[in-house]
């Protein structure tokens, strides 16, 4: 029979062998002073990463990002970025994604755009769609034409004429930037769709970029101006071909 001592023994024993296998499993949060996560967040991208990657870094990049504290935007903003990158499902970025303030949704934006996944074509389309900042919108024609996703193309082929894009009927610098991305990302099989945009009333900086495409996009050129004759030069030899090739 068990003597009570031993079997205490063994319970004890039980009690921190438990412990010890769960503390090997979660590994203890510790808490980042301040003082440091701000010095580091100084130092290269790599090294920073690789620094908030450790326990505790999450919290203190929360900390400076959100922090009522007078901390400096060059800090909050490397701390954003950092979060995105390192922690791109957290509610941290969700919460920064929808800041009030431009700087921030723009460095999360930023900081998922290096990240695989679809999150930062989802926000750049949203962003682009609605977003009140001309940067963040900006930010997002660039994510998304790197992407060159078709479905990338389509969402910044929807957005020429965004009357966000536009101040008293001028437009801004963003939608040129978008249109330069829907032609340069347009291939041979938007042929026809380009061809057939040349019948719609298209001011001058759309249809500026327009022709610059068409050769490129048809291996064919047009030796005529102005607009008006090479738009029917353009469309006379699309009559032509379609023809040959019926």
């Amino acid at each position: 029979m068990q003597s009570p001592i031993l079997s205490v023994l063994f319970f004890i024993l039980l009690v921190f062998s438990e412990a010890s296998l769960q503390a090997s499993v979660r590994p203890a949060q510790k808490n980042i002073s301040l003082v440091t996560a701000l010095k580091t967040l100084n130092l290269p991208s790599e090294r920073r990463l690789d620094f908030f990657k450790k326990p505790g870094g999450e919290k203190a990049l929360l900390k400076i990002a959100f922090t009522k504290e007078p901390i400096d935007l060059g800090h909050r903003w490397r701390a954003t970025t950092a979060l995105a990158k390192l922690y791109p499902n957290s509610a941290g970025v969700k919460r920064a994604l929808r800041h009030k303030d431009w700087y921030m949704r723009n460095a999360a934006l930023l900081g998922l755009s290096e990240v695989k996944g679809p999150s930062a074509i989802d926000w750049s389309i949203r962003f682009l769609r609605n977003d009140a900042s001309l940067i963040v919108r900006s930010a997002a024609v660039d994510i998304l034409t790197k992407k060159a996703t078709r479905r990338a193309k389509e969402a910044l082929r929807q957005n020429i004429n965004n009357k966000l894009n536009f101040r008293k009927g001028k437009p801004l610098w963003v939608r040129k930037n978008i249109l330069q991305a829907v032609y340069q990302m347009s291939t041979k099989s938007d042929l026809p769709e380009l061809i057939s945009s040349l019948n719609s009333p298209l001011d001058p900086q759309h249809s500026k970029f327009l022709l610059e495409a068409l050769p490129r996009v048809s291996g064919h050129s047009v030796n005529t101006s102005p607009y008006g004759n090479e738009k029917k030069a353009w469309l006379d030899w699309w009559d032509r071909k379609k023809t040959v090739n019926r």
